[in-house]
C-alpha cells in the first residue's frame, strides 16, 4: 500500500511545481513587458517630449524598415550567377563585345530588332592605379554599361590621394537597367582627394571611399539611381569653403531618383561626416525627394560639422536610424523634410542638435509623424524637437 501511495503522489507532486512555474513564468513575463519610467533602469534612456514617442507600436514597427529588410525587398535576380571578369584594356573590352553581340542575334525582339534588357551576366571590374587610368577609364565604361549586369571600378590606393580635380561622370543610358559600383580596393579606404563622382545607374553602390580635407566648393559626390542607393564604409571629413567661393557652395553628398516615374530607396552603413564646413551634409533635390520612400541609416557618424543643413533625409514612408552618434553639430544632424515619414532612432549616442522636423513648403500644413526613439543614451543638451 505505500508503494502504491508514492506511486500516486510523485506525478501529483510534478503537476504542481509544473503549474507553479507556469504561473509564476507568465505573471513575470507580465512585469517585464511593462516598460520602467526610472530612466536608469529603462531601456529607453531620455525624456519624452512633445512630439516624441518613446515606444513602437505595432503599425510603426511594420512601417520602420531595417536596413537589412530594404535590401532584401529588393529584386536582385539579374545579379545572380554573374561572372567576374577583371578588364585590363582594348582587348578584354572587344571579348565581351563579341560576346553581346551573339548573344543579341538569339534573344532580339524579332519584330524590332530591340536589345533592350539584354544583358550578359558579368560584373566586370575596372582598377584605377593612378591619374592617368583616369582619361581612359571613361570610353570602356561606355561600352560596358550596355552590355553586363554590373560595372565596377575600383580605387586601389595611392600615396597621397588622386591629384586630378575634376568631376568623374558615369551614367548608364536612361533604358539600361544594371548596377554601377565605385569602390576602394579591398579594406582600404581610396582617398579621392579633389575628385568629384556623379553617377546615374539603376543601381549604385559605393565603398571604401574617402573625401577629405578639401576647399573645393562643388559636391564630392552625387547619384541618380532608378531602384537603390548604398554607400557603406564612406568618410567626408575637413571638407571647407574658402570665403570667395562661398556663393558657389553645394551640399557635399546628394541623390535624386533617375527619372520622373523612380521610386527608390537609400541605404548609408558606416558613413561618417566629421568636421566639415559649408551649406550642408546630405540632401536631394526638393522637386524630387519624394520618390524616396523607405532609407535606413546603420552606423552613422556625424558630428563637429559647422554646415547650415545637416543631413536632410528625403523618404516619403520610412526612415530608420541605427547604432548613430550624433555630437557638436551647429545645424542639425538629421532632418525629416516630407512629414509622413515614419522616423525612428534607435541604439544610438545623441548630443546637441540631433533631429528636426522641417517640411517642404508643399507639405507646411502637414503635421510631421512623431518621431520614435528606442534604446538611445540622450545626453541632457540634446534637442529632438519636432515644429
Amino acid at each position: 500500500m505505500k508503494n502504491r501511495t508514492s506511486r500516486l503522489t510523485y506525478p501529483l507532486y510534478i503537476a504542481i511545481v509544473c503549474l507553479f512555474l507556469c504561473v509564476s513564468g507568465c505573471a513575470g513575463s507580465q512585469k517585464q513587458d511593462e516598460p520602467s519610467r526610472n530612466a536608469e533602469n529603462s531601456e529607453i534612456i531620455g525624456t519624452a517630449m512633445h512630439g516624441v514617442q518613446e515606444t513602437e507600436t505595432p503599425a510603426q514597427k511594420q512601417a520602420s524598415e531595417t536596413f537589412n529588410s530594404i535590401l532584401e525587398s529588393m529584386d536582385m535576380r539579374m545579379f545572380d550567377g554573374e561572372k567576374v571578369v577583371e578588364i585590363h584594356g582594348e582587348e578584354d573590352v572587344d571579348l565581351i563585345k563579341k560576346e553581346f553581340a551573339r548573344e543579341s542575334l538569339k534573344r532580339a525582339d524579332p519584330e524590332t530588332g530591340s536589345m533592350d534588357g539584354i544583358y550578359l551576366p558579368i560584373h566586370a571590374v575596372m582598377t584605377l592605379t593612378s591619374d592617368a587610368d583616369l582619361q581612359n577609364i571613361e570610353s570602356c565604361f561606355q561600352t560596358l554599361i550596355q552590355r553586363v549586369t554590373t560595372v565596377e571600378i575600383v580605387f586601389a590606393p595611392i600615396e597621397g590621394g588622386f591629384s586630378v580635380a575634376k568631376t568623374l561622370m558615369f551614367a548608364a543610358p536612361a533604358r539600361i537597367h544594371n548596377r554601377l559600383m565605385f569602390t576602394g580596393k579591398a579594406e582600404d579606404m581610396a582617398d579621392m582627394g579633389p575628385l568629384s563622382i556623379q553617377l546615374n545607374a539603376d543601381i549604385v553602390h559605393i565603398s571604401n571611399l574617402e573625401w577629405t580635407k578639401s576647399n573645393q566648393p562643388q559636391k564630392r559626390f552625387s547619384a541618380s539611381v532608378g531602384k537603390l542607393f548604398l554607400a557603406e564604409n564612406i568618410e567626408i571629413s575637413d571638407n571647407h569653403v574658402e570665403k570667395q567661393a562661398e556663393s558657389l557652395a553645394e551640399t557635399l553628398m546628394q541623390i535624386n531618383p533617375r527619372s520622373e516615374s523612380d521610386k527608390a530607396a537609400y541605404l548609408l552603413k558606416n558613413v561618417r561626416f566629421l568636421r566639415n564646413q559649408g551649406i550642408g551634409l546630405f540632401g536631394a533635390n526638393y522637386e524630387t525627394a519624394d520618390q524616396f520612400e523607405r532609407a535606413a541609416l546603420s552606423q552613422v557618424h556625424v558630428e563637429d560639422n559647422s554646415t547650415t543643413n545637416g543631413m536632410v533625409l528625403p523618404a516619403s514612408a520610412s526612415i530608420d536610424i541605427d547604432h548613430a552618434v550624433v555630437k557638436n553639430n551647429i545645424s542639425y544632424a538629421f532632418v525629416q523634410p516630407i512629414p509622413s515619414a515614419n522616423l525612428t532612432i534607435r541604439e544610438s549616442r545623441l548630443n546637441g542638435k540631433v533631429y528636426t522636423c522641417k517640411p517642404y513648403p508643399k507639405y507646411k500644413n502637414e503635421t510631421c509623424h512623431p518621431l520614435t526613439l528606442i534604446h538611445n543614451e540622450i545626453d541632457e543638451s540634446a534637442d529632438l524637437s519636432q515644429k
